[in-house]
């Protein structure tokens, strides 16, 4: 591979980020893994909802959630979150930073979504903080 091809890669890695994102069915929340701790302590900062666990990975932000029908991993959104009715998904999605409400041609309009794949400004100006 040539230097720059090499490079155009490394760019582009390095623009990404990539969060971990999990359902716990027995308490009934998200889990959000960020690559660091100070990304972890800016999303909760921004909702009111999460919570950094004591005496656990610090670089894990947990969301309770209610009023779902189910949660699925959706290969070209991230996590999906279907609520029981759209005005609970819109609540939802209005206090959680990072979630958004995306058109797709399904029948179902109360899907949340929380992207796993994020370009590093957008992921900064979701979280409020500067480049890395």
């Amino acid at each position: 591979m040539s230097d720059q091809v090499t490079n155009q890669v490394s760019n582009q890695v390095s623009n990404q980020v990539n969060l971990n994102i999990m359902y716990d069915i027995e308490s009934k929340e998200i889990m959000i893994g960020f690559k660091n701790p100070q990304q972890a302590e800016a999303y909760r900062a921004r909702n009111h909802e999460a919570r950094i666990l004591r005496n656990t990975d610090a670089s894990v932000v947990w969301l309770p959630i209610a009023d779902l029908k189910y949660v699925r991993s959706n290969k070209n959104f991230g996590m999906e979150l279907v609520f029981k009715d759209g005005s609970k998904a819109n609540k939802w999605k209005e206090g959680t930073p990072m979630a958004q409400m995306i058109e797709t041609d399904r029948p179902e309009k109360e899907s949340v979504y929380i992207r796993k794949e994020w370009e590093r400004a957008e992921f900064n100006d979701a979280l409020g903080i500067g480049g890395e």
